[in-house]
């Protein structure tokens, strides 16, 4: 397990919003979505710019996709692509790259090769396509995506006050929670329920969907109908309280009990701390670190997953 030091308080904090190359501290963005990749880079919804930058673990900032505002691009590489503030960026396990191209009412993919496409979305605002290609489906703004274990990409669609579920290998979209209408819903199906702005999603490694509610003031929690013994075929990483003071518990879970190391570095590789521990088994740590953002990533045999945590 890996624990890197985000240069904190603040990740960048320059007045250079455009060139690529650039350590961190001297660009500025104003991110929207984030998301690390496999190798711990750092992906960035930048709407300041229309673009969508990469952090190496090294501090160095790079545009992976976007030039201009508006919508263009598809079939092409996603450097020379058009995206409209962009927002949630998530990965899949192919290496797969999802956009949530907000303005052009759009989910935009970048493959491995870097080539961009429309992953979900028409460019006509609106609710339609339940049932069929998300190609053909209206979306209505959003901010939050989430690739879940099962190969689905869950996204929040803000206006349409829905939750859609887009399978990554048939590209059929359904709603799997909210009602279209502001209000509540609790108790009853999750497609029957009313959500009011829905702006973020995340999805636990049991199949539950947790829902940032906005209006509601509510966190939502659409419960899986999925077997625990099948969803529970990997790790899933808790880390609690979080936000924290530098104190937190850690407990990973998973089917059998595995040993794993806990490294903690700064981003740039600089080592703080190392210990051990074993999954199902919570461990105390205490980190001697100023206030910031952490990344904690578990490698659990050559498996790895992350989870953010807030020093504050």
């Amino acid at each position: 397990m890996i624990i890197r030091a985000l240069s904190p308080p603040l990740l960048v904090g320059g007045a250079d919003a455009w060139s690529n190359g650039i350590p961190t501290t001297t660009a500025i963005l104003s991110p929207w979505g984030l998301a690390i990749d496999p190798a711990g880079n750092i992906l960035i919804g930048d709407r300041l710019t229309d673009r969508v930058r990469k952090i190496s673990t090294s501090g160095i900032i790079n545009t992976i996709a976007g030039l201009y505002t508006s919508f263009s691009g598809d079939g092409g590489p996603a450097t020379a692509a058009g995206l409209a503030d962009p927002a949630g960026v998530a990965l899949d396990d192919s290496g797969n790259v999802y956009i949530y191209d907000n303005n052009n009412l759009r989910v935009r993919k970048i493959n491995a090769a870097g080539i961009i496409s429309t992953f979900a979305g028409t460019g006509s605002v609106g609710f339609s396509g339940d049932g069929g290609l998300a190609t053909a489906a209206q979306l209505n703004h959003g901010i939050s995506l989430f690739v879940d274990n099962q190969r689905n990409l869950i996204l929040a669609d803000n206006n349409n006050l829905r939750i859609r579920k887009i399978s990554l290998s048939t590209n059929i979209i359904t709603t799997v929670a909210g009602g279209g209408t502001g209000g509540l819903g609790d108790g009853g199906p999750a497609t029957a329920a009313k959500l009011n702005l829905p702006i973020g999603v995340a999805v636990a490694m049991n199949g539950n969907i947790y829902i940032a509610d906005k209006i509601n003031n509510r966190i939502r929690l659409v419960k899986s109908t999925v077997g625990v013994d099948e969803i529970y075929n990997k790790a899933e990483l808790a880390i609690y309280p979080n936000p924290n003071n530098g104190i937190f518990t850690l407990k990973i879970i998973t089917a059998d009990k595995s040993s794993t190391a806990i490294a903690v570095t700064r981003l740039d590789g600089t080592c703080i701390k190392n210990m051990n521990t074993v999954t199902d088994k919570p461990i105390s740590v205490s980190l001697d670190v100023p206030p910031g953002c952490y990344l904690v990533t578990t490698d659990i045999s050559g498996s790895k997953y992350y989870q953010l945590i807030f020093v504050n």
